[in-house]
């Protein structure tokens, strides 16, 4: 692997509503909701404000960091089982006192097996009672590489072990495992040429890695 340049915001990564949105693959309105709160009206015409799931105190922020954008992984996969996002932010408010303003992030609480919460066709059980289901966990637990303490690092599983988001590198960006090409710049480039071998030599990058490029954005480039 070649060095790659770090972004001077080490560790973090700094993350557009609209990229995280891209990456998580769901609509930019929602990921902005669950990462800052929204508020409606009612049938009274009553103001009614929703907190935000994300425990972090970030603010009515247009960037997320990586462990927020891990977090609103899992509060993806939550709801998509079908559990309100109004038991999601319960669970996320009783797991701050013990793994800090990231909980989802925790390397504890995905790793270690210990004080998990579970999730049934009731929703997510109370985090007194259990485990996390490996369904939800084991797939992605597989593209996450942890440190003692956080999730440092995602390798999805739609860049063929090729790409990686690191914090630590491009400031996030989705990057090229082995050369620290961003997979943004290949895709741009293949766009405009259409051929994928003169992508390959501008970068300087074997063809399959230029492919596996190509396709990760591929995969998120009809998110709306």
């Amino acid at each position: 692997m070649v060095e790659m340049e770090s972004g001077t915001d080490f560790g973090v990564g700094i993350y557009s509503v609209q990229d995280s949105a891209r990456l998580l693959r769901r609509p930019a309105a929602q990921i902005r909701r669950w990462a800052n709160g929204y508020t409606y009206r009612n049938l009274a015409k009553e103001s009614i404000r929703k907190l935000p799931v994300l425990q972090s105190q970030r603010g009515d922020s247009g960037y997320l960091n990586f462990r927020e954008l891990i977090e609103l992984f899992y509060v993806r996969e939550f709801t998509t089982l079908g559990v309100s996002l109004e038991q999601v932010r319960a669970v996320s408010e009783k797991l701050v006192s013990e793994f800090g303003a990231y909980p989802f992030a925790s390397a504890r609480l995905l790793v270690s097996g210990r004080n998990l919460m579970r999730v049934s066709e009731l929703g997510i059980i109370s985090v007194e009672t259990c485990q996390l289901v490996s369904e939800i966990v084991t797939p992605f637990l597989q593209e996450i590489t942890f440190g003692e303490e956080w999730a440092i690092a995602w390798t999805p599983a739609a860049g063929n072990g090729s790409v990686i988001v690191d914090p630590n590198f491009k400031y996030g960006e989705p990057i090229l495992k082995d050369t620290g090409t961003p997979t943004r710049s290949v895709f741009n480039l293949y766009i405009k040429e259409q051929d994928m071998q003169r992508v390959a030599d501008w970068f300087d990058i074997q063809y399959g890695r230029a492919k596996d490029a190509v396709e990760f954005e591929m995969h998120f480039s009809n998110v709306a």
